[in-house]
Protein backbone atom coordinates (compact mmCIF):
# COMPACT_ATOMS: atom_id res chain seq x y z
CA UNK A 1 0.00 0.00 0.00
CA UNK A 2 2.94 2.64 0.48
CA UNK A 3 4.36 1.34 -2.84
CA UNK A 4 1.16 3.15 -4.59
CA UNK A 5 0.52 6.67 -2.62
CA UNK A 6 4.90 6.79 -3.43
CA UNK A 7 3.84 6.01 -6.87
CA UNK A 8 0.83 8.64 -6.94
CA UNK A 9 2.34 11.36 -5.69
CA UNK A 10 5.75 10.80 -8.17
CA UNK A 11 2.91 11.10 -10.41
CA UNK A 12 1.70 14.29 -8.98
CA UNK A 13 4.64 15.72 -9.05
CA UNK A 14 5.44 14.95 -12.97
CA UNK A 15 2.18 16.34 -13.79
CA UNK A 16 0.97 18.99 -11.54
CA UNK A 17 3.95 21.41 -13.40
CA UNK A 18 2.99 20.36 -16.89
CA UNK A 19 0.70 23.26 -19.05
CA UNK A 20 -2.16 22.02 -20.92
CA UNK A 21 -3.18 23.54 -23.63
CA UNK A 22 -6.11 25.43 -24.38
CA UNK A 23 -7.90 23.25 -27.23
CA UNK A 24 -9.82 25.06 -29.86
CA UNK A 25 -12.21 22.48 -31.63
CA UNK A 26 -14.62 22.69 -34.22
CA UNK A 27 -17.70 22.89 -32.09
CA UNK A 28 -17.11 26.33 -30.13
CA UNK A 29 -15.93 29.76 -31.82
CA UNK A 30 -15.33 32.15 -28.13
CA UNK A 31 -13.42 30.85 -24.92
CA UNK A 32 -12.25 32.46 -21.91
CA UNK A 33 -8.62 31.83 -21.90
CA UNK A 34 -7.38 33.09 -18.16
CA UNK A 35 -8.41 30.14 -16.01
CA UNK A 36 -5.94 28.28 -18.78
CA UNK A 37 -2.88 31.00 -18.14
CA UNK A 38 0.13 30.14 -16.22
CA UNK A 39 1.69 33.14 -14.37
CA UNK A 40 5.24 34.21 -13.68
CA UNK A 41 6.33 37.26 -11.96
CA UNK A 42 9.90 38.51 -12.51
CA UNK A 43 12.13 41.81 -12.00
CA UNK A 44 12.03 44.18 -14.95
CA UNK A 45 15.04 42.91 -17.19
CA UNK A 46 15.39 39.66 -15.81
CA UNK A 47 13.85 37.22 -17.80
CA UNK A 48 14.24 37.39 -21.70
CA UNK A 49 11.10 35.97 -23.46
CA UNK A 50 12.96 32.54 -23.83
CA UNK A 51 13.94 32.26 -20.36
CA UNK A 52 10.06 33.29 -19.15
CA UNK A 53 7.98 30.99 -21.64
CA UNK A 54 10.91 27.77 -20.43
CA UNK A 55 10.05 28.76 -16.62
CA UNK A 56 6.68 28.33 -17.27
CA UNK A 57 7.00 25.54 -19.74
CA UNK A 58 8.49 23.74 -16.94
CA UNK A 59 5.47 24.11 -14.26
CA UNK A 60 7.02 27.28 -12.73
CA UNK A 61 4.95 30.49 -11.57
CA UNK A 62 1.18 29.25 -11.15
CA UNK A 63 -1.99 28.18 -13.03
CA UNK A 64 -4.12 31.14 -12.67
CA UNK A 65 -8.07 28.96 -12.75
CA UNK A 66 -9.91 32.31 -12.64
CA UNK A 67 -11.70 34.11 -15.36
CA UNK A 68 -10.76 37.71 -14.09
CA UNK A 69 -7.44 37.13 -12.97
CA UNK A 70 -6.56 40.43 -10.61
CA UNK A 71 -3.33 40.50 -9.84
CA UNK A 72 -3.15 44.15 -8.13
CA UNK A 73 -0.79 46.79 -7.96
CA UNK A 74 2.99 45.42 -9.34
CA UNK A 75 5.94 47.16 -10.07
CA UNK A 76 7.84 43.72 -11.71
CA UNK A 77 7.36 42.01 -15.46
CA UNK A 78 3.86 40.07 -15.40
CA UNK A 79 4.15 37.37 -17.37
CA UNK A 80 1.67 34.98 -18.90
CA UNK A 81 1.56 32.08 -20.65
CA UNK A 82 -1.45 30.07 -22.78
CA UNK A 83 -0.71 26.83 -24.77
CA UNK A 84 -2.93 26.42 -27.83
CA UNK A 85 -4.02 23.57 -30.03
CA UNK A 86 -5.62 24.32 -33.10
CA UNK A 87 -8.19 21.42 -33.62
CA UNK A 88 -11.24 23.64 -35.28
CA UNK A 89 -11.07 24.58 -38.96
CA UNK A 90 -11.03 28.12 -37.96
CA UNK A 91 -7.16 29.74 -38.93
CA UNK A 92 -7.69 33.56 -37.69
CA UNK A 93 -8.59 33.98 -34.13
CA UNK A 94 -8.78 37.44 -31.71
CA UNK A 95 -7.03 36.90 -28.72
CA UNK A 96 -8.70 40.20 -26.48
CA UNK A 97 -6.93 41.40 -23.27
CA UNK A 98 -10.28 42.65 -21.71
CA UNK A 99 -8.22 45.75 -19.84
CA UNK A 100 -6.99 48.09 -22.04
CA UNK A 101 -5.48 50.56 -18.74
CA UNK A 102 -2.14 47.94 -19.53
CA UNK A 103 0.62 50.26 -20.29
CA UNK A 104 2.45 47.56 -22.17
CA UNK A 105 1.44 44.66 -23.54
CA UNK A 106 4.02 42.59 -25.48
CA UNK A 107 3.04 39.07 -27.43
CA UNK A 108 5.31 36.81 -28.32
CA UNK A 109 4.51 33.81 -30.56
CA UNK A 110 6.54 30.39 -30.09
CA UNK A 111 5.89 26.87 -32.42
CA UNK A 112 6.04 23.86 -30.31
CA UNK A 113 9.41 23.60 -31.00
CA UNK A 114 9.82 27.01 -29.08
CA UNK A 115 10.92 29.15 -32.34
CA UNK A 116 9.86 32.36 -32.22
CA UNK A 117 6.98 33.47 -35.28
CA UNK A 118 6.18 36.63 -33.83
CA UNK A 119 6.58 39.47 -31.42
CA UNK A 120 3.77 42.25 -31.45
CA UNK A 121 3.77 45.38 -28.79
CA UNK A 122 0.47 47.40 -27.45
CA UNK A 123 -0.62 49.09 -24.34
CA UNK A 124 -2.47 52.12 -23.43
CA UNK A 125 1.26 53.95 -23.84
CA UNK A 126 1.64 52.19 -27.56
CA UNK A 127 0.71 54.98 -30.23
CA UNK A 128 -2.72 53.51 -31.66
CA UNK A 129 -1.21 53.43 -35.17
CA UNK A 130 1.15 50.89 -33.80
CA UNK A 131 -0.90 49.08 -32.63
CA UNK A 132 -1.25 45.35 -34.07
CA UNK A 133 -5.34 45.73 -34.40
CA UNK A 134 -6.96 49.30 -34.37
CA UNK A 135 -9.46 48.44 -31.62
CA UNK A 136 -10.02 50.31 -28.21
CA UNK A 137 -9.02 47.43 -26.11
CA UNK A 138 -5.62 45.58 -26.29
CA UNK A 139 -6.50 42.59 -29.67
CA UNK A 140 -4.01 40.60 -31.04
CA UNK A 141 -5.32 39.19 -34.08
CA UNK A 142 -3.97 35.36 -34.16
CA UNK A 143 -3.78 33.18 -37.66
CA UNK A 144 -2.59 29.52 -36.39
CA UNK A 145 -2.92 27.39 -38.89
CA UNK A 146 -5.25 24.33 -38.28
CA UNK A 147 -3.61 21.63 -36.31
CA UNK A 148 -0.96 23.86 -34.91
CA UNK A 149 -0.27 23.99 -31.56
CA UNK A 150 1.45 27.22 -30.20
CA UNK A 151 2.65 28.84 -26.78
CA UNK A 152 1.64 32.65 -27.06
CA UNK A 153 3.52 34.28 -24.53
CA UNK A 154 2.18 37.64 -22.76
CA UNK A 155 4.97 39.87 -20.86
CA UNK A 156 2.55 42.89 -19.20
CA UNK A 157 3.92 45.83 -17.72
CA UNK A 158 2.30 49.41 -15.89
CA UNK A 159 2.26 51.88 -13.23
CA UNK A 160 -1.39 50.57 -12.41
CA UNK A 161 -3.51 47.85 -12.10
CA UNK A 162 -2.94 44.18 -13.89
CA UNK A 163 -5.79 42.49 -14.31
CA UNK A 164 -6.10 40.20 -17.14
CA UNK A 165 -9.21 38.72 -18.22
CA UNK A 166 -8.38 37.01 -21.77
CA UNK A 167 -11.00 35.76 -24.41
CA UNK A 168 -10.01 34.21 -27.70
CA UNK A 169 -12.64 34.08 -30.39
CA UNK A 170 -13.19 33.46 -34.00
CA UNK A 171 -13.97 36.62 -36.37
CA UNK A 172 -17.92 36.23 -36.23
CA UNK A 173 -17.96 35.80 -32.79
CA UNK A 174 -15.30 38.48 -32.30
CA UNK A 175 -17.61 41.04 -34.63
CA UNK A 176 -20.88 40.02 -32.61
CA UNK A 177 -19.70 40.37 -29.18
CA UNK A 178 -17.48 43.53 -29.91
CA UNK A 179 -20.94 44.77 -31.14
CA UNK A 180 -22.81 43.69 -28.11
CA UNK A 181 -19.86 45.31 -25.74
CA UNK A 182 -20.49 48.83 -28.05
CA UNK A 183 -23.72 48.88 -27.62
CA UNK A 184 -24.34 48.57 -23.87
CA UNK A 185 -21.49 51.06 -23.62
CA UNK A 186 -24.09 53.82 -25.61
CA UNK A 187 -26.82 53.03 -22.67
Amino acid sequence: MQGASWLAGLCFLLFAGTVQALELGKQRSDYQASPDLRWLEAAPGELSPEQALEALRSGKGQRLGSRYPAMGFREQDQWFLLSLDNQSDTGLWYLRAGRPHLDYLDLYIYDAAGTLLRHQRSGDRVPFAERPFPHHQLVFPLAIPQQAQWSVLFRARGDNVIDFPLSIRAPDEFNQHDGYLKLSYGF
